[in-house]
């Protein structure tokens, strides 16, 4: 997990909240925001890349990861981070 350093004290991790669902076209999930793609990463021991989100609202900084499961390739892993200034429908921080 990413970590912020911050001077003169402990690491604290960013607040993030994950989920898995089924989807039959990764770069096409419908949550209710406006997400640009800045990012896309190959990794290990799996053939799906994983794609990053920023959301386009002013002064957002929640960010979004998507990622194919190696195990089936129909289920789709979302992880938000920094969620603290975004409302998501059934999600309690």
């Amino acid at each position: 997990m990413k970590m912020k350093k911050m001077k003169g004290r402990k690491k604290v991790r960013e607040p993030r909240f994950c989920f898995k669902t089924l989807s039959t076209d990764v770069d096409v999930l419908d949550d209710g925001y406006k997400w640009r793609k800045y990012g896309q990463k190959v990794v290990k021991n799996t053939q799906h890349p994983r794609s990053y989100y920023r959301c386009t609202q002013e002064n957002c900084r929640v960010k979004k990861r998507v990622e194919r499961l190696a195990e089936d390739p129909r289920m789709v892993e979302v992880c938000f981070v920094e969620m603290n200034n975004m409302e998501f429908i059934g999600v309690e921080e």
